[in-house]
Order: structure tokens, then C-alpha cells, then sequence
């Protein structure tokens, strides 16, 4: 914001502060009418509300005599989704229902809505309906079931849970109407809370217990079945163990080996047999079965009695081969028949071994399943009887003394906030609403035209008193402003100094009289002769004033203009303001026909001639067209506009009609300013209230 921002932003806050402070008395009867209803409907209308607070904390560890973890765990207290649903399980509608069947709140009529008498509501309600004609149907009492659920829900809306910060403690908070009930509620609440977790733990034992019951009864069962199947199986088999699996085995191992040597011998035995029998010459046979004798024979073989002997030696050869071959056969024949009983009875001893080892492992399993149920059973039925809640109460609620609500400073502080800002608003709009000139500036921007003066308003019961003032005060603020008015229309046209000057205002009262009578008596104080003529026939307040009374004499402008007296005769010299005046006089013939005519140009003629001042007190513009005649004969045209009394409309249709007649206004007096108010009402800086001092009142 610049500087030129900040200096006109400045008046403008100044003012509405000095609005405001000009209206503190009517902002502070607002703000005593609203704050003291309030008050009143308080007292009055409002039943007070007294709230009760307990406190419980969670434990976050408890020592526990047996571990029983798996069937009954505590609270996570360091997770904030735990203490979350603590929360929740308070204001759960089961717990609330446990409270309210302790306290038999369903006979309470500040819960149970179905017992409460009829309200002043329901009462107006009611007369209404009776008056018309018309009956109001009775309200029928629901089932139980609807009236303990409805109650626990008004209850509901009268707890409250609050988690402390970064702590695991609870306040648990409890409203009504009597004090006693509040902290017996709260209480109550924390007692049903910390039963509830016991209730359930001891519920979640009993089921364990059941469960784990019937669990142990089943794996009894088993166990038993599991081991009478190890005893049958044992009873059915020969007796089984792995050492003499292993024997068996290597005695199969044994065995093997046998039956492939004797398979190696028999393959050999077959070969040298077929050798034998394929062999056709003697050498061959000789050769063949490898023979000594056979070969000391082939040496005579030529002998047919050797022959004979070889041929008998030979096949005595192929028959023994033949032989062995054969027992060796049978041989091979008895080993794979061993051999086939020893892997037989080895697969069915190692397959009963199997199942053996399966049955007891299955035994042993069930035992130990059976034993670990059965600790559990007795850990489960031990812990029934020492069960511990989550959460202790750290303090119960005390019977408050004093109700919570309503908030009395609270509610008559901001209903006189309320009537603060209303007196305010009020005070401001009528400010805003003012359809009067209070500015000269404003007065100025609204018409285009100057101000020659602005004359502050003085205690004067009479208008001569204000003339009075002037003239024996020359040195007030009043006097200064009328030489100051007397100085701009002197300098309002340098070439043509104005001599004959008019003096008008929209309407009646508005000072233009006195200041006519007081601007011509500053005017003679320069030494000049000045002549005030009254231009107002119709009412002749000017008479009047000089005189205290209405004239009768003919003597006045009727008779100038008539011819009747000369304008030296018809004049009347007054020693108050050392002037001569030429007063109205009573006719009937219309105002304007006299001023339109040609004598009362040749008057002024004759009035310039005479005098070095001539000042018209003109009617208002507004009520009759005299003004505007007189108005195209003199030199200057000062308007007269009365501080906070003329509006702005008032100003600017006088001024509009005078311009629709080709009459220029030579400049504006602002009158009868009230300067204190002025300055209260945050104007004070556009009137040089720093100047006062100036002046001598």
C-alpha cells in the first residue's frame, strides 16, 4: 500500500471508530438487553446439565500364574487401533445396556422418552389441537425389548470417551440433569466395563475349557486305539527287530554270491559238455576233454582194442560231464529257490517292521498330543479362577457441584458479542442510511459548485440573537466564517467584483435569513454602504427579525416599485447592522408578477447606483418560482445548504432547477454546523478542528 493509500484509507478508519465510539451508549444497551435475555432464557428456559468423569487405564502387562496367551490375550496397548476399539467397546450399545438395566434407567423419564411428561411444545400442541377440534392420538407404549433399546441409545448420547494424549487412561464422562446420577452413571460405566473383560475372558475360559475337554476325550481315544493297534500288529508277526532284518540279509547276500558262481561253474560245464558231444575225430576228443589217459590212448588209437577203450574212457567222460552238469542244475535250482524264500520272508519282515514303526510313531504322536492337551486342560481350568481384567480404574467419578451446561459466561458472552455486533451494525447503517449533507467535500463532489463559507452552528432561540452574536463577537469562529463568505464572493470574479448578491437555500429554516442580515453588517464593517432587500414577500421573516414584529406600515417594496415612494423614501435604516432595508410589504398581487416586471430591474438600477452592496434574501428554490426570477438579475447567486437537515435530494433538485434556468450558482454556504457532533461523528479533521484555538468565543 502507498503512502497516498494509507493517508485516505486513514480518515475513512477514523470515522467509523468515531461512529462506533459516538454510538457506544447504543452498542452497550445491546449488548446489556442481549446478554441479559440471555440470561434470563438461561435461568429461566434451560435446565442445567452436570457432567461426572471417571478414569480407568488399561494395563499394559499383568502377571499371569499359568500362560494361558492362545486361549485368553490381553490388550495390544501400544497399538493405536486397540485403544480405538476400547473405545468402542465403551460406547457399545451392549455395555450401555448393561448400565442401563444396573441403574433401571428404563424408569428414568430423562432416558426413557416414553415416560417423560409432554413438553411445552407439546402442550401448545395439544391446547391448539383441542381448540380447533381436533384430538391428538395417544402415544402407545412399545414392547420392552424397544424401550430398553431406545433408552440405551439416550444414554448413548450422554457418554462421552475420551482417550489422553500419549497416556492409556480413559476418561469416561457422563451428563444429566441431577448431579448424583451423572457420577453414579460414570461409575457404573467403568464398574460394567471392567466386568465385561473379566465376563468375557471367563467366557472365552469356559469355551476353551469345553473345547479342550472334549479335544482330550478324542486323542484319550485315539491313544488307546493307536497303541492296541501296535500290540495287535506285534501279536500277528513274528517278532521283528533290525538285527535280524540285517542277518537275513546278508545271509541273502550269501546266497547270491552262491548262485553266481554256480552259475559261472554251470555255464562251464554246459560249454565243455557240448564240447564233448560236438567232437567227432579221436585227436579232437582227445583234445577236447583234456584227458591224460584219452591221450596215452591216441597214441595206439590204430588198436581196435584201443578204440575200444578210448571210445568207453571218452564217453564215460561225457557222461560224468553230464552228470555234474546236471547236479549242478539242481544245485542252482535249490539256491533260487533260497534265495526266492530269503526275499520273501526279508520284504514281508521289513514291510511288518514298517508298519510297526508307523503304529508306534502313530502312538507316540497321539500320546504326545494327548499330554500336551491334557497340560493345557489343566492350565485353562487353573486360570477360571484367577482371571484379571485389562483395564483398573485409576479414580471414580465425584458428584460435581456445579452444572457443565449450559455454559453461562459462555452463552451471556456471546450473545453480548451478538449485541455488540448488531448495536455496531445499527450504528453504522444509520450513519451509512444518512440521506443528509454533512461534509463540504461530499457537498461539493455532489453539486460541482464551490464553497464560499461554512458558518457553525451557536445556541440563538431567535435569528436577531445570531446577528446579535456576530456583531459582538467579531473575533468568533461564526464571525470569521461570515468575512470568509464575504471574501469569495469578493474574489469570485476578479475582473467584475459581484454587487448585488442573492441569497437562496432549497427550503425553509435553513439560515439563509441570518446570514443575509450578518453578511451585509460584516460588509458595512469594510465601510461600505449596503442595502438588504426582502425578497421573500410571502412571509417577511426578515422584518420580522430586524423589527420583532410584522410591519404594517406601507412603506417596504411595493410601494418603490409602485411608484408610490422613491427607493431612498421607501427604505428603513437599521442601527443593529448600520444598513438600510428595504422590507416586504403585505399585497396581493402574485410575488412573481412583481419581480418579473421592468420596475424591479429599473429598482436594482437605481439600488447600484446608491449603495456598493445590494444582498436579496430570496424564498427557497424549491417551494415557489420568485427565486429564480430575482435570481437573472444579480451578480452572484449564494446557495444555502443546512448541515445534517438539507438532503442530498433536496440539494440537487434545487440546484437542477435553477440550472434549468440558466442560473449559475456562484457558490454554497454550509450553516448551522455542529462541530463537536461533527467531529464525533469522525468529520471533525475536514473543518480544521486544530484552528479553534484561534478563535475567541
Amino acid at each position: 500500500m502507498t503512502q497516498s493509500e494509507q493517508t485516505s484509507s486513514t480518515p475513512g478508519q477514523r470515522m467509523v471508530l468515531t461512529w462506533l465510539w459516538n454510538g457506544k451508549l447504543l452498542i452497550l444497551f445491546f449488548i446489556l438487553v442481549f446478554a441479559g435475555a440471555s440470561a434470563l432464557y438461561v435461568d429461566r428456559a434451560i435446565v442445567p446439565i452436570y457432567r461426572a468423569t471417571s478414569k480407568i487405564m488399561i494395563t499394559s502387562q499383568q502377571e499371569q500364574v499359568v500362560d494361558l496367551e492362545s486361549v485368553v490375550s490381553g490388550l495390544a496397548s501400544s497399538d493405536t487401533v486397540g485403544i480405538n476399539s476400547e473405545v468402542e467397546v465403551l460406547l457399545s450399545l451392549s455395555l450401555l445396556g448393561k448400565v442401563v438395566d444396573r441403574l433401571d434407567l428404563t424408569e428414568d423419564p430423562e432416558f426413557n422418552t416414553y415416560i417423560r411428561e409432554p413438553g411445552a411444545k407439546a402442550q401448545l400442541k395439544a391446547r391448539i389441537y383441542s381448540m380447533i377440534g381436533l384430538d391428538i392420538a395417544e402415544r402407545s407404549m412399545p414392547d420392552a425389548e424397544t424401550v430398553r433399546g431406545d433408552t440405551t441409545v439416550n444414554l448413548r448420547r450422554a457418554i462421552s470417551v475420551r482417550n489422553i494424549s500419549n497416556t492409556l487412561v480413559f476418561d469416561l464422562r457422563a451428563e444429566s440433569v441431577s448431579p448424583t446420577k451423572a457420577a453414579l452413571i460414570a461409575n457404573t460405566l467403568a464398574d460394567v466395563y471392567i466386568m465385561d473383560q473379566i465376563d468375557v475372558k471367563y467366557e472365552a475360559t469356559q469355551r476353551a475349557t469345553g473345547w479342550l475337554s472334549t479335544r482330550v476325550a478324542e486323542l484319550q481315544t485315539a491313544l488307546e486305539d493307536a497303541e492296541a493297534a501296535v500290540k495287535n500288529f506285534r501279536g500277528n508277526i513274528d517278532l521283528v527287530s533290525q538285527e535280524s532284518l540285517l542277518a537275513q540279509e546278508r545271509q541273502l547276500k550269501d546266497v547270491r554270491e552262491r548262485l553266481e558262481g554256480l552259475n559261472e561253474t554251470l555255464a562251464a560245464a554246459s560249454e565243455r559238455l557240448a564240447s564233448l558231444q560236438e567232437a567227432e575225430t579221436y585227436p579232437e576228443k582227445a583234445e577236447v576233454s583234456r584227458d591224460p589217459q584219452l591221450r596215452d590212448l591216441l597214441a595206439r588209437i590204430d588198436d581196435p582194442n584201443v578204440q575200444a577203450m578210448f571210445d568207453s574212457r571218452y564217453e564215460n567222460l561225457v557222461t560224468r560231464t553230464g552228470l555234474e552238469q546236471q547236479q549242478q542244475q539242481q544245485q542252482r535250482i535249490a539256491l533260487e529257490e533260497s534265495k526266492q524264500k530269503l526275499s520273501e520272508q526279508i520284504d514281508r519282515q521289513s514291510e511288518d517292521f514298517i508298519r510297526l514303526q508307523q503304529l508306534t510313531r502313530e502312538a507316540e504322536a497321539s500320546r504326545l498330543l494327548y499330554e500336551y492337551f491334557l497340560t493345557r486342560l489343566k492350565e485353562t481350568s487353573a486360570q477360571e479362577g484367577i482371571l484379571q481384567a485389562d483395564s483398573r480404574i485409576l479414580s471414580p467419578a465425584l458428584v460435581p457441584k456445579l452444572p457443565s451446561a449450559p455454559d453461562t459466561q459462555l452463552i451471556i458472552s456471546m450473545w453480548g458479542i451478538l449485541g455488540a455486533v448488531v448495536g455496531t451494525a445499527l450504528v453504522i447503517l444509520r450513519h451509512m442510511a444518512k440521506t443528509t449533507v454533512l461534509t463540504s467535500r461530499e457537498l461539493e463532489a455532489m453539486t460541482g459548485i464551490s464553497t464560499f463559507g461554512q458558518v457553525p452552528k451557536i445556541t440563538a432561540r431567535r435569528r436577531i440573537d445570531f446577528v446579535k452574536y456576530c456583531i459582538d463577537k467579531p473575533t468568533s469562529e461564526v464571525a470569521e466564517a461570515i468575512r470568509n463568505i464575504r471574501t469569495s464572493i469578493m474574489l469570485s470574479n476578479m475582473d467584475h467584483e459581484p454587487k448585488v448578491i442573492a441569497m437562496t437555500s432549497a427550503l425553509p429554516s435553513e439560515g439563509k435569513t441570518s446570514l443575509s442580515i450578518a453578511l451585509a453588517q460584516n460588509v458595512r464593517g469594510l465601510g461600505k454602504k449596503c442595502l438588504v432587500i426582502e425578497g421573500d414577500v410571502r412571509r417577511r421573516i426578515m422584518t420580522q427579525t430586524l423589527s420583532g414584529k410584522s410591519l404594517q406600515s406601507s412603506q417596504g417594496i411595493i410601494s418603490a416599485l409602485t411608484g408610490e415612494q422613491s427607493l431612498r423614501d421607501a427604505v428603513v435604516y437599521n442601527e443593529l447592522i448600520d444598513c438600510d432595508i428595504l422590507q416586504a410589504e403585505k399585497t396581493n398581487v402574485s410575488a412573481a408578477d412583481i419581480f418579473s416586471s421592468k420596475r424591479f430591474q429599473n429598482l436594482l438600477s437605481e439600488a447600484r447606483e446608491i449603495y456598493d452592496f445590494i444582498i436579496i434574501d430570496t424564498p427557497p428554490v424549491l417551494l415557489v418560482t420568485d427565486t429564480r426570477i430575482i435570481l437573472q438579475h444579480v451578480d452572484a447567486s449564494i446557495f444555502v445548504v443546512a448541515w445534517n437537515q438539507t438532503t442530498k435530494q433536496q440539494v440537487q433538485e434545487a440546484i437542477g432547477v435553477l440550472e434549468s434556468s440558466n442560473i449559475r450558482v456562484s457558490g454554497l454556504i454550509f450553516n448551522k454546523i455542529n462541530r463537536r457532533t461533527l467531529e464525533k461523528m469522525g468529520y471533525g479533521t475536514d473543518y480544521g478542528k486544530y484552528g479553534r484555538n484561534y478563535y475567541n468565543v
